[in-house]
């Protein structure tokens, strides 16, 4: 049960840090678009790096 609550939380968390972050970069770099630009491929890493990591904290936290 664990799991399934840190991958998804941790999923969640992950995709509006790395939007928050590809925005920030896309606006230094190429303006409005490169905002849009930067967001979509961050929150899409963060989204996956986060539900990786939170996975394999329920996981742990399933088998004690």
């Amino acid at each position: 049960m664990f799991e399934l609550i840190s991958t998804l939380g941790c999923a969640a968390a992950g995709a509006v840090a790395g939007a928050v972050k590809g925005a920030t970069i896309g606006i230094a770099v190429g303006g409005p678009v490169g905002a849009i630009a930067g967001t979509i491929p961050c929150a899409i890493v963060g989204g996956v790096t986060g539900a990786l990591a939170g996975n394999n904290v329920g996981h742990r936290i399933d088998e004690r």
